[in-house]
C-alpha cells in the first residue's frame, strides 16, 4: 500500500465576527465582508483608504478599475454620507476627481438613495465604463469626459406608460456574431406613480461598438433590443459573460443566452 501524506486546507484557522474595523482583527480573523484581512500565503490589507480619505470624507461603498486609454489605469469609487446620498469618483496617479453625474453644472451635487449593501454592477467595454446603481437609469463613462452620464429617459424607459425603470444589474455580454450590447435584468417599472417588479425580466441594448454606448434600448426592425421572462424560480440576481455565451442567474436558476445564429 502507498503512503498517505496529510493534507492541510490553506487557512489554518478561521473565525466570523462582527464588522469591526479591519486593523483591529486578529492574524486569522474574518468578518461579514465589509473588512477583510487575511494573514496567510502573503494576502494583506493595503491601506489605501488612508490615501483618499484626505479628499474623499465620505465612506467609499464601492471600488472598481479599468484602463481609461491603454496606458492610463483609473480606479471609479461610489461613496455615501451619512444621509444615504452619493457621489462618484475617479481616482488616477495625479489625483482624485468628482465625477458624479450633474456635476458640471452643480459641483455640490449627490444622488440619493446610496447605502453601504447598494447593488452596483460595473462593466468596461474598452475604454468605456458601464455603471449601474439600481437607482438610477444605467451610467456610462466615456474616455473624454469630466462626469458620468445618465442614461437619456428617452431610450431608456421606451414603454408606453412608464416614467421610470430600474434594474437589479446591468453587464456586458460581447456576442460573436452580434458585437458589445449591455444586458439589464430584475427590472422595477413606475406606472402611474406605482412600482411594478418584474424580478425575472431580462432587457438588452442595440448593439454597440468599442469605445461606444448603446444608443437605444427600444426594440426596432434595424437592432437586436428587446426584452423578455425568463423561466427561472426567484428574482435575477447577476450576469455573466462566459465563452461566447452570457449566463443571468437567479438563486436557484440560471439560463444560457447564446449567440443568435
Amino acid at each position: 500500500m502507498s503512503d498517505y501524506s496529510r493534507l492541510r486546507t490553506p487557512f489554518t484557522s478561521m473565525s466570523f465576527t462582527p464588522d469591526i474595523p479591519s486593523n483591529a482583527l486578529g492574524p486569522n480573523e474574518y468578518n461579514s465582508g465589509k473588512n477583510i484581512e487575511a494573514d496567510v500565503r502573503t494576502i494583506k490589507k493595503i491601506f489605501g483608504e488612508k490615501q483618499i480619505a484626505s479628499v474623499i470624507t465620505d465612506m467609499p461603498i464601492f471600488v472598481e478599475g479599468g484602463f481609461r486609454s491603454e496606458t492610463s489605469w483609473v480606479y471609479i469609487v461610489a461613496t455615501r454620507n451619512s444621509s444615504s446620498q452619493g457621489k462618484w469618483w475617479m481616482i488616477t496617479s495625479t489625483g482624485i476627481s468628482n465625477i458624479t453625474p450633474g456635476v458640471g453644472a452643480n459641483p455640490s451635487v449627490y444622488l440619493p438613495g446610496y447605502t453601504e449593501d447598494l447593488n452596483i454592477t460595473f462593466s468596461a467595454v474598452g475604454s468605456v465604463f458601464f455603471i449601474n446603481d439600481t437607482i438610477s437609469n444605467p451610467m456610462y463613462f466615456l474616455p473624454t469626459s469630466n462626469e458620468i452620464t445618465v442614461t437619456p429617459d428617452a431610450s431608456w424607459n421606451y414603454d408606453v406608460g412608464v416614467t421610470s425603470t430600474r434594474a437589479g444589474f446591468v453587464r456586458n455580454y460581447c456576442s460573436p456574431n452580434v458585437g458589445n450590447i449591455l444586458i439589464a435584468g430584475n427590472l422595477t417599472k413606475v406606472i402611474a406613480g406605482t412600482e411594478y417588479n418584474y424580478p425575472t425580466t431580462v432587457r438588452w441594448s442595440q448593439a454597440f461598438a468599442n469605445q461606444g454606448y448603446p444608443t437605444t434600448w427600444e426594440p426596432t426592425l434595424s437592432n437586436v433590443a428587446n426584452e423578455q421572462e425568463v423561466p427561472v424560480r426567484g428574482p435575477l440576481i447577476d450576469g455573466f459573460f462566459l465563452g461566447g455565451s452570457f449566463f443571468v442567474c437567479s438563486y436557484w436558476d440560471t439560463i444560457v443566452f447564446s449567440p443568435i445564429s
